[in-house]
């Protein structure tokens, strides 16, 4: 069966993008950045591609605190503010996603995880394939028979994948990171238990209740670092579990907005875009004019220095290293009237 559901961990993908193109300086004519916004398109049309009868849902953090802060005032307080050059990109960035046609989601109250939590569920319990396309340890809890996760290096995680990455079940990942802790969010977990030690006592013991009940058979300090830490083990536990009943403001499966071609192409022609102009056939025919500055758009997110010449400002440079680089420029140049192969060789014979 060819999967049905695409979650899109959307704040994960947009941090990715922005830094993946901050030195490239993207811009559009007016000088806003649109390096993160390009990159998070990129990637959803990757997407498209790649499972091109799914439903997708775009799901991004909520401004403000929720209730791990309440528990945990040091929740996530080590991260800066997000760069300004980023933050201005966010709302054009969700206008677009939503003139795409995409379900967006950004509730309040709650973290993009537990949304994707409550919607795997929901998808999990209707035998629903679904894809989470995230880079996200914390989601891998969520992998089951129906459900999958796809790194953003295009790595595709399923339960036998999930115990071959991070050495446990997927239902035993809750439990890893409360023993271990998530320096990446700030959560405390079990001093000096890295993952070798988490892993050797879930595959003894099963769950951290077994470690609990068990802890005086774990010797040396690391045992005495357990005992002492069982409030903090259930701090850190409640700090990384995810919520399954957030209240979705749309019925996922059985409706999708659908696209707004009209105000899409407005959106590509405000911040440059182009290519994407172009595949909705809102470009008329190049005019005579002063040309056009626009948003360098190489094949993939990842792109390269553009050099400074004027008559190479649309020059790009792409290496080839994985299928999915290898698709994105083949489906290019299949889009393309005319290109040309230079091939470099050993001898001219």
């Amino acid at each position: 069966m060819s999967h049905q559901l695409i979650l899109l961990d959307g704040s994960a993908f947009l941090f990715r993008a922005y830094f993946s193109t901050l030195s490239q300086n993207l811009t559009n004519d007016d000088g806003f950045p649109t390096g993160a916004m390009f990159g998070v398109i990129n990637a959803i049309k990757h997407l498209q591609r790649k499972y091109p009868q799914a439903k997708m849902v775009a799901i991004f953090d909520a401004k403000g605190k929720n209730h791990r802060h309440e528990l945990y005032p040091e929740y996530k307080a080590h991260r800066k503010p997000a760069d300004e050059e980023l933050v201005m990109q966010i709302e054009p960035l969700y206008e677009i996603i939503r003139a795409m046609g995409f379900h967006f989601m950004c509730v309040p109250g709650v973290e993009a995880d537990d949304v994707i939590a409550t919607l795997s569920r929901c998808a999990d319990e209707n035998k629903l394939k679904t894809v989470i396309a995230s880079g996200d340890k914390d989601l891998m809890q969520l992998v089951s028979d129906n459900i999958t996760q796809l790194s953003m290096k295009g790595d595709l995680y399923d339960q036998s994948g999930v115990v071959e990455k991070m050495g446990v079940h997927p239902d035993q990942i809750l439990d890893l990171l409360a023993l271990t802790g998530d320096s990446a969010d700030n959560i405390p977990g079990v001093p000096s238990v890295g993952p070798k030690t988490a892993i050797k006592w879930l595959e003894k013991f099963g769950d951290i209740e077994g470690i609990k009940a068990n802890a005086d058979q774990i010797n040396g300090k690391v045992g005495e670092k357990l005992r002492d830490s069982f409030e903090l083990l259930d701090l850190s536990y409640q700090l990384a579990q995810l919520k399954f009943d957030v209240d979705l403001p749309c019925d996922i499966l059985t409706n999708e907005p659908g696209p707004d071609n009209t105000k899409l192409a407005s959106l590509f022609q405000q911040y440059g875009f182009s290519m994407w102009l172009k595949q909705l056939g809102a470009v008329d025919e190049p005019s005579t004019s002063e040309p056009e500055a626009q948003t360098t758009e190489p094949a993939i997110n990842m792109v390269e220095n553009v050099p400074s010449n004027d008559f190479m400002s649309d020059y790009t440079q792409t290496l080839v290293l994985d299928n999915q680089v290898f698709e994105t420029l083949a489906q290019r140049l299949e889009a393309s009237t005319s290109f040309v192969f230079d091939l470099e060789t050993t001898s001219l014979d």
